[in-house]
């Protein structure tokens, strides 16, 4: 069984790199243990994620936002997940992005648009390209705008 998950963004111009299309797949009638955190930033109005198969898995974040960092990492530890992807969907001109700091702290990949221009980001993604973590793909979809 395929569930499909769409995760999206606010569009900013000529800055917007590109957006994911989320596949889990999961045992078919198995109750579903996926963990799909949705945050929001009040001072910067930026939505970021948290997506993993489960407690006591791997995780990846999506956007995440500098000044929110320790609560991420907090919140990483309740669930007992191992960050080993961050995402920046674009080059963000709301707020200042924390993947630096988490790749920092823990070691995890950078991620961005191949034509993303940011130095923190130690793998460039194409268009349609899939990123994974255990039983979770993203396809990336290049969206200029």
């Amino acid at each position: 069984m395929k569930t499909y998950y769409e995760v999206s963004t606010k569009k900013f111009p000529k800055t917007y790199i590109f957006s994911y299309k989320l596949i889990w797949v999961g045992q078919q009638n198995a109750p579903s243990k996926m963990i799909f955190k949705q945050l929001f930033d009040k001072k910067s109005s930026t939505y970021t994620y948290i997506i993993s198969s489960g407690k006591g898995r791997e995780a990846l974040i999506i956007d995440p936002v500098l000044e929110s960092t320790k609560e991420y990492l907090n919140l990483l530890e309740q669930l007992e997940l191992k960050l080993v992807k961050v995402i920046d969907t674009h080059i963000h001109a709301d707020h200042i992005s924390g993947i630096a700091e988490l790749r920092d702290r823990t070691k995890c990949v950078t991620l961005m648009g191949e034509q993303a221009p940011a130095d923190v980001v130690s793998m460039h993604v194409k268009d349609n390209e899939k990123v994974k973590i255990e039983n979770i793909e993203l396809t990336s979809m290049h969206t200029p705008g």
